[in-house]
Formats: structure tokens, sequence, C-alpha cells
């Protein structure tokens, strides 16, 4: 058995004894047994799927992470995980609401740069201004 704790910046979602764990990273899809080396890798936003100690599959939609395994410890961190058995639930969670949030983190983005050049040019004329 492996011991799965998942963090996100609000509370401990999961801490379980756990059979396996598959996930999805940037290089593929891995599947966690307890003899599996000691393992670190960025996760992708998708579905994490483990198995508890009874047997039962369970699911976890993850906005992205980072996954961590150490001896018989698992680690996993992500911005933002729901936890359901209800795997189509997950699925269209992941496809409407994730996409959103991930639109509106790059439109902030390009906003802040926007916002940033405008600061440079004015202090560069501002600059200029003093030297003039």
């Amino acid at each position: 058995m492996m011991m799965l704790t998942v963090y996100t910046p609000f509370q401990v979602l999961v801490h379980q004894s756990i059979q396996k764990m598959t996930i999805e990273s940037l290089d593929g899809f891995h599947t966690i047994l307890p003899k599996h080396i000691d393992y670190v890798t960025a996760l992708k936003t998708g579905i994490v799927r483990y198995v508890d100690e009874s047997g039962k599959i369970n699911y976890l939609a993850c906005d992205a992470g980072i996954f961590v395994k150490k001896g018989q410890n698992i680690s996993l961190s992500t911005h933002l995980g729901i936890k359901s058995n209800n795997l189509k639930e997950l699925e269209k969670i992941i496809e409407i609401d994730f996409k959103k949030m991930e639109e509106s983190r790059k439109e902030n983005s390009k906003s802040m740069a926007q916002l940033e050049l405008a600061l440079s040019r004015t202090l560069l004329m501002l600059n200029k201004g003093e030297k003039g």
C-alpha cells in the first residue's frame, strides 16, 4: 500500500492508503505501484485515477500540478482538485470549467504584460524628459 495525500491551496483533499494510481504527466501516462521507483513530474490538467485499499476506483480532476512519489508516500499538489466517482461529470468540469479558467488566466497575463509595457514606456519618456 501507498499513502496518497492531495493538496490544494485551501485544503488537504485526499489522505488515504491506495493500491495504485494512474496519472497523466507532460510526458505521458504512468501507473504508479508500491514498488515503483521514487519519481517527480509535472501533471497535465486532467483526471487522476487511483484504487483505494478496498479496491474501489476513485477519480480526481486536477488543474495541473506536481506529483511526487518517495518511498510509499505520494504527494500531489494542484491549484484546483475535484474528487468524484462520476467520471463523466469530471470530464465535463475539465472541458468547460478548467478551460474557462485557463482562458481567464491567459487574458489576465496578457493584460498584465500590456500594463507593464505601458509603464515601461512612460518611465522611459519621463527619464528622457529629465535628461533633456
